[in-house]
């Protein structure tokens, strides 16, 4: 009786060796390379790791813990405005008005908090839900009354920053919940803690990108903005759409401003910083790879944008060049041949408080009159007349002036017709 035999299972190369194994491995590090480099954030990825190993090279303090916290207030609050503005450039769209809810929100809060006595947690409720309503306004202009997006919220830039200065009287306030003496509870929660603003960074970005990528309103908002006419067949209610993306753009700048004031201790009403931090969000936008077209986006890549930004500009601050430390700038001077005493008078070391106190004693003693008295006695704003300009007249002859060796500066203010 013939036994069947059973075919045997070819055997199993061997695994390559030598050369052949290092080819494996060389492949396998070449193709995950290529991955990162074809993901939406990858070029973004490869250019932040560039830089950042560039400025770790040239400055041996750029990699020390002390600048890592100097690091993460330069872009924990770009990521979060700008994971808001994600969702609006989406759309085709673009939010001007965040760097005014950036500055005007914490004024709510303060406004809630100190006159109206509102506690602190609701009053930080209340401030980001009236900054939201804000953001409604501009989403309601857009999206019904149909004017463009870049002129609703300039128009709603140039009305919060005035309401701004309106609500301060142009003074800066004490953020409330801080102290000076000490770090509150409150504080350390909301961005006066080391990493504080780094960890709500992260959850904001987290949670965004996967609503952006994997729920209803993310695949709704792409397609709103990769073909709004083809949505509105489809029947996505576009406008509603519009409308609170908007808001949600107007709630993360509105948070990241109060995370900054209470990291600051401190409200300033200063509309050119706040228009800056708005160019700054949009920039880590585009950067990050979100399409201004609409269609696209990706709040991973908005993070890693301001991560570049501020990579960039903590880079040319703390490295060699940057901000001179102390004593390089007399090392400088003599490297140039130049002794320190021979600077310009309206150079460092408080020479130049010394030429005003200078010129303003000889005008004084010549008994003209630089203030206009007030009807209660006091000073009012420096008059704008003919003194006023001899001031500065004498102040820029003295700084063309270049004394020898042991003499003095000294402004000498004559009598002129």
């Amino acid at each position: 009786m013939a036994v069947e035999q059973k075919p045997t299972p070819p055997a199993t190369p061997p695994a390559p060796e030598g050369p052949a194994r290092g080819r494996a491995r060389g492949g396998f590090a070449r193709q995950a390379v290529m991955r990162v480099l074809t993901l939406r954030e990858g070029s973004i990825i490869v250019v932040t790791l560039v830089t950042f190993a560039y400025f770790a090279i040239t400055d041996s303090n750029y990699l020390t813990y002390s600048n890592w916290k100097v690091l993460l207030p330069y872009f924990c609050f770009l990521a979060i405005m700008a994971a808001g503005q994600v969702f609006v450039m989406t759309l085709g769209e673009i939010d001007l008005s965040v760097g005014a809810m950036y500055l005007v929100t914490p004024i709510f809060f303060w406004k809630l908090n100190s006159s109206a006595g509102i506690p602190l947690g609701l009053a930080l409720v209340l401030s980001l839900l009236i900054a939201m309503a804000f953001g409604a306004v501009n989403g309601f202009f857009t999206a019904y009354v149909r004017i463009p997006s870049f002129v609703a919220t300039l128009a709603m830039l140039f009305f919060l920053e005035g309401l701004s200065l309106v609500l301060t009287h142009s003074n800066q306030e004490t953020t409330p919940g801080t102290a000076i003496a000490h770090t509150t509870s409150f504080a350390k929660v909301f961005g006066a803690g080391t990493y504080a603003e780094f960890i709500w960074a992260l959850v904001i970005v987290g949670i965004l990108q996967v609503a952006l990528s994997l729920t209803r309103w993310g695949i709704y908002t792409v397609a709103t903005g990769g073909n709004r006419l083809g949505a509105d067949e489809a029947g996505i209610q576009t406008r509603l759409v519009i409308v609170r993306n908007f808001v949600l753009c107007a709630g993360t700048a509105a948070f990241a401003g109060v995370l900054e004031a209470v990291r600051t201790s401190s409200i300033t009403p200063d509309p050119s910083g706040a228009n800056q931090f708005l160019l700054y969000s949009i920039a880590a936008v585009i950067i990050g790879g979100t399409l201004m077209t609409g269609g696209e986006g990706t709040v991973v890549g908005a993070l890693l944008g301001a991560l570049f930004l501020g990579v960039l500009q903590d880079g040319l601050i703390v490295r060699p060049g940057g901000r001179p430390q102390a004593g390089q700038g007399a090392d400088r001077s003599r490297t140039a041949g130049t002794q320190p005493s021979q600077q310009s008078p309206l150079g460092g070391d408080g020479q130049a408080a010394r030429r005003v106190v200078q010129s303003l004693n000889s005008l004084a003693q010549r008994g003209v009159q630089i203030g206009r008295p007030h009807l209660n006695g006091q000073s009012a704003l420096p008059r704008r007349g003919k003194q006023v300009k001899h001031v500065a007249d004498d102040l820029g002859a003295a700084q063309t002036h270049q004394p020898g060796p042991g003499q003095h500066h000294r402004v000498q203010v004559g009598r002129r017709a």
